[in-house]
């Protein structure tokens, strides 16, 4: 059973999924969003990125560096009954002068989403996003957009059955963004 902490609103009952908690992520979960940021890079299971690989590369190491700063830095994290954590959905905005792969505009947080590869498939990826959307929501904000990379469609499947839609292209990812409204902040 997966079981959310956030609110009986966000309960979820799912008997193929792996047994876990959803919770907020704090100002010093940093670490666990560069692993996910390393996770997601992996997707492809090709394992090339390492926490030291995106810590040296400026372009990505934003998305988990001094995390907890700004109001903004907000995150769910899915960890066994054991405590080990199963998967992440985080987001932060982004300047245009230095912005992320899924950059809209400085107002719309960019999200990030990962699973390990054990717990996938089994409802966690929705899980975490659906809480995820609640928090923003809460935080006012009108969207929220991301990245997704071209042969993702497991990923592609998830965010498009929760609203998201393409609004541009850059190399070989779509960007998408769903707008927020007062009906996704249920939760936290």
């Amino acid at each position: 059973m997966v079981r959310a902490l956030l609110c009986h609103h966000c309960a979820v009952i799912n008997p193929t999924s792996a047994a876990c908690d959803v919770a907020p992520l704090s100002a010093s979960d940093g670490s666990i969003i560069a692993e996910f940021v390393v996770l997601s890079m992996n997707w492809r299971g090709t394992e090339g990125w390492t926490i030291e690989s995106v810590a040296a590369d400026a372009h990505l190491r934003k998305y988990s560096n001094a995390w907890g700063l700004s109001s903004y830095d907000r995150g769910v994290v899915a960890r066994s009954r054991q405590g080990t954590a199963l998967g992440a959905c985080w987001s932060r905005l982004f300047h245009p002068d230095d912005p992320g792969y899924g950059f809209v505009d400085s107002t719309t947080p960019e999200l990030g989403l990962a699973v390990v590869r054990g717990a996938r498939a089994r409802g966690i990826g929705g899980m975490l996003l659906d809480a995820h959307l609640s928090q923003l929501a809460q935080l006012a904000c009108a969207q929220v957009s991301l990245s997704v990379e071209d042969g993702n469609e497991s990923a592609r499947a998830l965010y498009t059955s929760r609203g998201f839609a393409v609004v541009g292209r850059h190399g070989n990812s779509d960007t998408m963004v769903r707008a927020l409204g007062s009906d996704d902040a249920v939760c936290l």
